[in-house]
């Protein structure tokens, strides 16, 4: 029969440090990875997908996100413009 001593050390040497750190930034970037693929996925599908918004008259405009950022890049465009003092 082995008896196994477990013995604790005071010192941790450089190798496990740079190993447990390194398992850590691994595991940290797969889940950043992760999350960011799901993000753009997310967008992706929202870019394309038509949308109904309805106004105070309750007559519907549809669109896509891409028109939907559209509209709104030139709505700031024309703002910008009409701030403009000369």
């Amino acid at each position: 029969m082995n008896n196994y001593n477990i013995t604790f050390l005071r010192r941790t040497d450089t190798a496990a440090l740079v190993s447990v750190l390194f398992a850590v930034c691994a595991i940290f970037f797969a889940r950043l990875n992760k999350c960011i693929f799901a993000a753009a996925k997310t967008a992706w599908r929202w870019l394309f997908a038509p949308k109904t918004y309805f106004a105070g008259d309750g007559e519907g405009v549809t669109v896509n996100g891409l028109q939907f950022i559209g509209i709104n890049l030139l709505a700031a465009a024309v703002c910008v413009l009409l701030s403009i003092s000369l």
